[in-house]
């Protein structure tokens, strides 16, 4: 029912729902959990492959190994999130493209049959994604579908994206990387890699967006941490709460919401640095 009014309010709102949204996860995160700045989304890593190297990724200098997550630990960190009764969005993506999980489809299964209140979504390339796939992740519990247009592009990419949305309506967006890289910017990754424009901010409220969590379980600073660095625990032996909570982490959330930098990772992503 849940997936069925936001894919509803998708249509009907289309500019209007990123507002909609972000003040119900601010309310959400506030009366369930007791902090507005609660994740709006978690995302496991559940393998390390990606077949592009694209050149504003760190995966253009560095191998992806075709490595995925321990099973065990999977369903591990499904029962946390049922532990919190999750009912935000759920990713499978660090840097790693999650269509190329051998078994993709019956991970999303597990993910709605132990957290049945969560809202699968797929963040892909888009080259892996079929007709029959795209069919099989949405019976499965799959409710939207973000897919990035990277160059280069492949011949017939465009007009399979367009009969997907033709397909499946209101299901799956495209978004050009160029286009969004002329408009703003892309990140440097913490200064990883470097793009024709760089994406400025002058805070960072990249945790409460997403909460990663990596294929060995551990609690991530956030989403430019590509060598993983910054760990704040592991699921493995702590609920999602008590990381959350942890003291350290959340000096460190606070201040980049003001931001204040004391890590050198985020120094290299926040332009105008605060005292």
């Amino acid at each position: 029912m849940k997936a069925l009014i936001v894919k509803t309010l998708r249509r009907a709102l289309p500019g209007a729902f990123p507002a909609i949204a972000r003040t119900w996860q601010k309310w959400n995160g506030l009366v369930r959990y007791g902090d507005p700045h609660f994740p709006r989304s978690f995302s496991i890593e559940i393998s390390k492959f990606c077949n592009r190297t694209c050149s504003y990724c760190p995966n253009s200098i560095h191998e992806t190994p075709r490595e995925h997550i321990d099973i065990g630990l999977y369903h591990t960190i499904l029962k946390r999130l049922r532990e919190i009764k999750w009912n935000g969005v759920l990713d499978f993506i660090f840097y790693n493209e999650p269509l190329l999980h051998p078994d993709i489809v019956g991970l999303v299964r597990r993910a709605k049959e132990v957290v049945p209140w969560c809202m699968p979504r797929i963040l892909t390339n888009g080259d892996p994604l079929t007709h029959d796939l795209a069919k099989a992740l949405i019976e499965a519990g799959v409710v939207s579908f973000w897919v990035s247009r990277h160059p280069p592009v492949k011949p017939g990419w465009d007009d399979r994206m367009a009969l997907l949305q033709e397909w499946f309506p209101g299901v799956i967006t495209v978004t050009d990387l160029m286009a969004v890289q002329d408009r703003q910017g892309l990140m440097t990754r913490a200064g990883l890699v470097k793009v024709e424009k760089e994406y400025q901010v002058d805070d960072c409220v990249a945790p409460t967006s997403c909460q990663h969590i990596d294929i060995e379980g551990n609690f991530l600073l956030c989403c430019n941490d590509y060598h993983r660095a910054h760990k704040y625990g592991n699921l493995k032996a702590y609920p999602i709460l008590t990381l959350w909570r942890d003291p350290t982490y959340a000096k460190i959330r606070k201040e980049l919401r003001h931001g204040v930098t004391s890590l050198t990772i985020c120094q290299n992503c926040i332009v105008k640095q605060k005292p």
